[in-house]
């Protein structure tokens, strides 16, 4: 058996084994976190980091490879679109309207005149009651007679009235009745149309004159008409 440890040497053995054990606890730790830092670099990249940002999300996040680029940015391919679209819709919607031109643009102001015979029966009955109601009776007979509707056609297409020489009474007026009514209210006419002998005859002859048109875009197209009429008288 030797001699007894000396007790100082002991303490640097212990000492000297506790740096070991402390430098190899430190290496271990230094190696674990190497091993986590790799763990997280490898997260990172699979969690969107800047590399998977950049090159395969930058088209549709905005990342800064595709904000910066002329590809990813769409600055000329979709302004181009935009463009088109708005320009296509607007060009087209305004030329389309311009080109179709608007309602006034297109419109023509017009007329139109038309003549034909008229009831000449209406007028008969017209002239015989206007005599009724002043103590006459009817004409002996009332009949239409060709030459008076000629005239009265001739007054129909000159929108106009005179005699031909072989009546006793013309004129136009809006409506038959209106025309009597009219006569009547003219002492000449009347003395005519009421006579003063106990048998008289009435031929006539009347026509109607149509006249329509439209002024302007913005107003109703318009018709008026006037009957133009001439009376004889014997008896």
């Amino acid at each position: 058996m030797g001699p007894p440890a000396d007790p100082d040497i002991l303490a640097i053995v212990e000492s000297v084994v506790a740096e070991i054990k402390a430098a190899e606890d430190a290496k271990a730790n230094d190696d674990k976190g190497t091993d986590t830092k790799d763990d997280d670099s490898k997260g990172s990249h699979s969690s969107g980091g800047s590399k998977s940002s950049g090159a395969k999300d930058g088209s549709s996040s905005g990342g800064s490879k595709s904000s910066g680029g002329s590809k990813g940015s769409g600055g000329t391919k979709g302004g181009g679109s935009s463009g088109g679209s708005s320009g296509g819709s607007s060009g087209g919607s305004s030329g389309g309207s311009s080109g179709g031109g608007s309602k006034d643009d297109d419109f023509k102001p017009w007329t139109k005149t038309k003549v034909y015979a008229a009831d000449t029966g209406a007028f008969c009955s017209g002239l015989n009651n206007a005599r009724n109601d002043n103590g006459r009776p009817d004409f002996a007979s009332c009949g239409q007679s060709s030459s008076l509707m000629a005239h009265a056609k001739e007054m129909a297409q000159a929108d106009s009235v005179w005699h031909s020489g072989s009546d006793n009474i013309v004129g136009g007026g809006k409506s038959i009745p209106a025309l009597v009514s009219k006569f009547m209210a003219s002492s000449g006419h009347r003395a005519q149309i009421l006579g003063s002998f106990d048998t008289e005859y009435a031929t006539v002859g009347c026509y109607w004159r149509e006249d329509s048109g439209q002024t302007d875009a913005d107003s109703d197209p318009y018709v008026f008409k006037t009957v133009y009429c001439a009376g004889a008288f014997t008896h």
